[in-house]
């Protein structure tokens, strides 16, 4: 656990804020419709150089007075570089409108453009904001900015009033587009004491020791671009956020509202739509009753029940922590919410008298868990802690098509906690072993450029529940399997026969043997073949081929892939050159890459072994990492060269 908390904690700090008065009022970094020389000069991003628009300045101020709703007056410009950033003149503001819990006021935009020495401006009218409700809770301000070119900039202004006092929205320093200059700050009038986390590696560098707690500045900040191996972008990036922690009444008395970890146990075990179901005595034993004999041990309880569930109930594909089902509605309906299958999967499991308990957990889509804060609203779903002999064993039924032994990767963050009235905690929540994937494969040399293999493949744990999916994606159909999933690109590939086995959900294996033939044997016109001795699917390229990365790259769980061909070489055919051996590693012992080739009379060993052993690299190791991808797929698309003796 101490790996991962480490870099929660280095992401993210607290303050509490509590002042009657401020020392001193600052000078926005923006003047309405007053332009600089360096602006309107500009004409690229020097860190970005492909952005077509920047965003020039973001200014913020929040301000929190007691008795009254938070006031959010936000300021923005953006100036268009390239030709196809005009998209960027298209603004939303969207805003909470149910209850009239959010108002947009004192809207106002224009656009500057700059011609020949002179500036010429124009503003929108009234008319032209367009409010447009797209649900029951949520609606937008929609407007385009007018006169828009290449060397255009364009401002807007407005304040968002909201009675969502408890959390307001945060501030985001980073967007879509680079921004060269964002700055927040934030006024606390009496009566009120907020918690605020900063998020992110520069926040945390500039603010993380100091004692500012209203006021932050970055500047050249880089665009928010979806990478590869990142399941959420947005949780590495820089943002202050804001949660209320206290506040005075009316009698002077101040209410606390940030609880223990205990605290937070006892309400949720306390409270009657989080544990509707597991109190549910009666109606889980008798369940219960029919489905053990009651001879099994705590492990074959545990399994048992876990199947019952797995096999006749359905996930419906959403994240919850409170069910919103009833245990007589999720037996008839046999499909439900996360939080409907694992609390159903619970009451069993209490009812068969094992120690069995809720435990919160934070997918990795939706953030970071966060043992240092007592908040419910940084989990998004339950699951189940079993304890057996004083070990944990924390189940999960939301995710269809595993065993028991594995979770589902979105779900390994890190840490999860343990909901009980006495016995609360964070448990560690790790892969416990490395996923793998084996190919080995036998061949023969001859004179016909077509090639036999025989190829048998093992896939284990992860690798072999996304085997089973391809496998439905190819109809059960075992050839086709080999051919869309295993089979590297060929002119000439046919498929004589293959067999799966382990294709049931219980087996943490799954296994493929087939009989292959491949235009594999390439011969020029003197007296050499060349032999392509990787005869399984390829990366296209490199997913790291990005000279720079700004997010951590996350491959959820260690695997292991590795390739072991056996060739047989006719006495007509010598090796010209044997390949070259590598061997590299990465810094901290976290992946490794072996290849090497041996060769002894008629037989020819190749053996890859590509290793990633902790799932989760800072993008300092990034250059590592692309390093090491980038060899692995040199070596794949290495050929043996052969010559045909000649009498």
């Amino acid at each position: 656990m101490k790996r991962i908390l480490n870099f929660s904690i280095l992401f993210i700090v607290t303050f509490f804020f509590y002042s009657s008065s401020f020392a001193q009022k600052r000078k926005p970094p923006i003047k309405w419709g007053e332009i600089s020389e360096a602006d309107k000069a500009l004409t690229v991003c020097t860190y970005d150089s492909a952005a077509t628009a920047v965003v020039l300045t973001a200014y913020g101020k929040l301000k929190m007075i007691a008795g009254e709703p938070a006031s959010y007056f936000i300021h923005r410009r953006i100036k268009v570089l390239k030709q196809g950033g005009e998209e960027h003149a298209n603004i939303v503001i969207p805003f909470y409108h149910r209850d009239g819990t959010e108002r947009i006021k004192y809207l106002k935009a224009q656009t500057f453009n700059f011609k020949n020495g002179q500036t010429s401006f124009s503003k929108l009218d009234k008319k032209e904001f367009y409010t447009e409700k797209i649900n029951e809770n949520w609606s937008e301000i929609r407007f385009s900015m007018p006169a828009i070119e290449v060397g255009s900039i364009l401002e807007y202004s407005y304040t968002l009033e909201s009675d969502a006092v408890f959390s307001p929205d945060p501030w985001e320093f980073q967007e879509e587009l680079p921004v060269l200059h964002s700055e927040m700050e934030f006024k606390v009038y009496r009566g009120r004491k907020y918690l605020v986390l900063l998020q992110g590696p520069r926040l945390m560098n500039k603010y993380g020791n100091s004692d500012n707690y209203e006021h932050w500045i970055l500047k050249d900040l880089p665009a928010i671009k979806e990478e590869a191996f990142c399941p959420n972008s947005n949780i590495y990036t820089e943002k202050v956020r804001f949660q209320l922690a206290s506040y005075i009444k009316a009698n002077g008395v101040e209410e606390q509202l940030m609880t223990s970890w205990e605290e937070l146990s006892k309400d949720l075990l306390s409270n009657d739509h989080f544990s509707k179901m597991i109190s549910k005595r009666k109606a889980a034993k008798k369940l219960v009753n029919t489905l053990l004999n009651g001879s099994e041990d705590d492990q074959t309880k545990m399994e048992k029940l876990y199947w019952y569930v797995m096999d006749d109930y359905i996930w419906n594909g959403r994240y919850r922590i409170s069910p919103s089902q009833s245990f007589k509605e999720i037996q008839e309906t046999k499909k439900g919410t996360s939080a409907d299958m694992n609390h159903f999967l619970l009451a069993l499991y209490r009812a068969a008298g094992l120690k069995a308990d809720p435990l919160l957990m934070t997918t990795k889509s939706y953030g970071k868990p966060s043992p240092n804060y007592s908040l419910l609203e940084f989990f998004n779903h339950v699951a189940i802690n079993v304890q057996i002999e004083g070990k944990d064993y924390p189940i999960d039924v939301s995710w269809q098509s595993r065993d028991p032994k594995i979770l589902p990767p979105e779900t390994l963050n890190g840490v999860a906690f343990v909901v009980h009235k006495k016995n609360y905690r964070w448990i560690d929540l790790l892969p416990s072993k490395r996923t793998r994937t084996v190919t080995m494969v036998q061949a023969e040399l001859g004179d016909d450029p077509m090639v036999q293999y025989q190829l048998n493949r093992n896939y284990r744990d992860y690798h072999a529940v996304n085997a089973r999916y391809d496998l439905r994606k190819a109809d059960d159909n075992a050839e086709k399997f080999v051919i869309d999933e295993i089979m590297r690109v060929g002119a000439e590939i046919r498929v004589e026969s293959a067999l799966v086995s382990e294709k049931s959900t219980r087996a943490d294996e799954f296994k493929i043997e087939a009989q292959i033939t491949d235009n594999n044997l390439r011969f020029d016109n003197g007296d050499l073949v060349y032999f392509s001795p990787f005869v399984d699917l390829s990366p296209e390229s490199n997913p790291f081929s990005n000279p720079i990365r700004y997010l951590p790259i996350d491959f959820y769980f260690p695997f292991q892939e590795m390739y072991v061909l056996n060739l047989m070489i006719p006495e007509q055919f010598e090796l010209v050159e044997l390949p070259e051996t590598v061997t590299l590693k990465l810094p901290n012992e976290k992946g490794y890459l072996k290849y090497f080739v041996s060769h002894n009379g008629p037989s020819l060993q190749l053996r890859m072994d590509f290793n990633i052993l902790d799932p989760f690299f800072n993008p300092s190791e990034y250059l590592h990492l692309r390093e090491l991808y980038d060899i692995m797929l040199q070596k794949r698309e290495e050929t043996l060269v052969f010559r045909k003796k000649t009498d």
